[in-house]
């Protein structure tokens, strides 16, 4: 039996956040597998979470976080937990926090640090019992709305973040560099900075993530979906998931949970 219930908004014509996801668990879970989705999110936590990170880390979130990029991890939670979380895309990471996307990929930044605790405690006090995430969005637009205009400027890597997800990965490097008219070295410092990861580490994941959802749905047989995907061999689609979710494939039917669902439900930027 599913202990959770959720709550989605996709937002096609925000500044800043493109949904607001609202999940409660309603009874106790262990090791819930969340991915990386490309994207980043703020992320308010309530009640007992633990989040399995890198080297087998086990940390406390704070109530309010921006989780980078690539980073994988899992969720538990003794107690009932409630998680809000607000996707943005993948270049807000730099001009929200001012550290290069590269020197923290693989933890997630208090943003206390930059708005102050008492606003941080007062946006997690507001938002405690909100159960529609249209709430969510009108408040933090009253709260934070002046951020919006230094956190959504244009950066040198916009177009090319859109056009990724508008190829669903199934890109090259040289085809980027060819239609953005770009060296090698410039697109790899535009991902170190606004993004912390690879292009080719990026696009692997964007294309890995539709392909994870196919899987998970059942509808196909593996190696039809593989070919779909432009995956060269089963070898190649075993090295990213395993690179991408920690498990082996045989164990493909244990990473499904609710918020995965929730976070790749919209895999559009």
């Amino acid at each position: 039996m599913d202990h959770s219930n959720f709550r989605k908004l996709v937002l096609k014509d925000h500044c800043l956040f493109r949904s607001v996801n609202i999940l409660n668990y309603n009874e106790p879970i262990q090791d819930h597998f969340l991915p990386g989705t490309g994207k980043i999110y703020f992320t308010f936590y309530y009640g007992s979470a633990i989040k399995l990170v890198e080297s087998d880390k086990r940390v406390t979130p704070e109530k309010l976080v921006v989780e980078p990029v690539a980073k994988s991890s899992k969720l538990s939670c003794s107690d009932n937990l409630k998680i809000i979380k607000l996707e943005l895309n993948p270049q807000r990471w730099f001009q929200i926090t001012k550290i290069k996307a590269k020197d923290c990929n693989s933890k997630d930044f208090d943003i206390s640090i930059i708005l102050g605790h008492a606003v941080v405690n007062d946006l997690h006090t507001k938002f405690k019992d909100l159960e529609n995430p249209g709430d969510v969005i009108q408040i933090l637009d009253r709260d934070l709305g002046n951020n919006y205009n230094k956190w959504t400027q244009s950066t040198a890597i916009d177009k090319i973040i859109f056009y990724i997800f508008q190829k669903k990965g199934k890109i090259s490097i040289a085809e980027i560099i060819n239609k953005f008219n770009l060296s090698k070295s410039s697109l790899y410092n535009y991902f170190n900075i606004y993004i912390g990861v690879s292009p080719k580490f990026y696009i692997r994941l964007v294309n890995f993530n539709r392909t994870l959802v196919k899987c998970l749905n059942g509808d196909k047989s593996l190696a039809e979906i593989i070919r779909e995907d432009n995956y060269h061999d089963y070898s190649h689609f075993q090295k990213d998931f395993e690179q991408f979710t920690g498990t082996k494939i045989s164990k493909i039917s244990s990473l499904d949970n609710p918020m995965l669902r929730i976070m790749l439900q919209n895999t559009n930027i």
